[in-house]
């Protein structure tokens, strides 16, 4: 059983999954081929992927692969020994420079150079832990978006509160990842489980659980020890207060979709069925993403569209009920119904004027 990977991307890999590792049992990393989506390219291809956990924060990252690789487990100690050997390697050849990971079937773990494009020599053998005792199921539930089905460590489902309290250390491991990556950190909190969905770039995924979810006051509770700032400003000067700080750090402003001159959204009707949504602009354009790349991914809307996480959802939700992509499946692209020769056909259908109900003829 063998894989094929890039040094560099498989060191980096390893790199963030040592920083969301714990301690004793689960000071180790899961590693594993799959065949998935590769950022915005069509079609499917072999990727390395890994997850690891400290039981309060996890990661999970991936880079492209070849070939395939049963799921082996390593030990924190074997990750940083894989570093330390094929460092050099990847300053010597850069980016070209391959390894192959090969396992047998007693766990027996060995890494080397690829012979066909590199001279032999660098090489490590190790063997791995045993894959079952690794919480994998558990990781991957943390991982996805549940509908808030509560998968607290207590099993407890607690009440929403503005207030969430977070460890230092998960903290510092989601840094950790989010510093090498030079990408923000991305949260989306899962009302009443003490749980949050987290994103950094491209390849990596995670969760991170807080330390406590309590019903208290909607505000800090500790006095401020300021001078008073008297009345406050109006709306328009903390905006305009707030942008200008943006614009001194750095920062883009979020962009805002236009209201419609009626101040709702303007909409196009489609006319073909009245229990049809109605099909804006944007919904347009993401339904031409979706069938031109015959790739309907949420991550693909929100980086061509620069809409947030809940919004590309919706997008694909309202795809769903016109019938242009399948439901959800996990973390999995949808499944693509419509042909892109046929894409003119379907924006005839959902922008015609012809089928207005009130134009039809009253049967005799």
């Amino acid at each position: 059983m063998k894989a094929t990977v890039s040094t560099k991307a498989f060191l980096a890999i390893l790199t963030d999954l040592i920083a969301t590792a714990g301690v004793g049992s689960l000071e180790c990393v899961h590693l594993r081929t799959r065949v998935g989506y590769w950022r915005d390219e069509p079609g499917r291809t072999t990727l390395m992927t890994g997850v690891s956990t400290s039981g309060m924060v996890g990661g999970h990252t991936w880079c492209l692969g070849q070939g395939t690789l049963d799921p082996t487990v390593w030990s924190i100690d074997d990750v940083k020994a894989v570093k330390a050997v094929f460092a050099s390697a990847v300053k010597l050849h850069g980016a070209d420079h391959t390894i192959d990971v090969e396992i047998t079937a007693d766990r027996q773990v060995t890494i080397r150079e690829t012979p066909a494009l590199f001279d032999a020599g660098t090489e490590l053998s190790f063997t791995g832990l045993d894959p079952a005792l690794f919480p994998y199921e558990a990781v991957v539930k943390a991982l996805e978006d549940t509908g808030n089905t509560s998968v607290t460590r207590l099993g407890v489902s607690v009440p929403d509160t503005r207030l969430t309290s977070w460890g230092g250390a998960a903290m510092r491991a989601l840094l950790a990842v989010e510093k090498r990556r030079g990408d923000n950190l991305k949260l989306w909190r899962l009302h009443s489980e003490g749980r949050h969905l987290a994103q950094i770039g491209e390849e990596w995924r995670g969760f991170i659980f807080a330390s406590a979810v309590e019903e208290v006051t909607d505000l800090p509770t500790t006095d401020l020890n300021v001078e008073p700032s008297g009345e406050p400003d109006s709306e328009e000067a903390v905006a305009e207060w707030s942008k200008s700080l943006m614009k001194g750090l750095g920062i883009k402003p979020i962009a805002e979709e236009a209201p419609a001159p009626n101040g709702e959204q303007e909409t196009i009707d489609v006319p073909t069925s009245a229990d049809r949504p109605a099909v804006d602009a944007l919904l347009l354009e993401a339904i031409e993403l979706v069938v031109a790349t015959q790739f309907a991914s949420g991550s693909m809307l929100q980086r061509k569209l620069r809409v947030g996480f809940a919004k590309a959802g919706r997008l694909l939700d309202e795809m769903e009920g016109l019938g242009i992509v399948g439901p959800a499946d996990g973390s999995k692209a949808r499944e693509v119904f419509i042909k892109p020769e046929d894409l003119d056909v379907l924006f005839a259908s959902l922008t015609s004027q012809d089928d207005d109900p009130d134009d039809e003829a009253d049967p005799e």
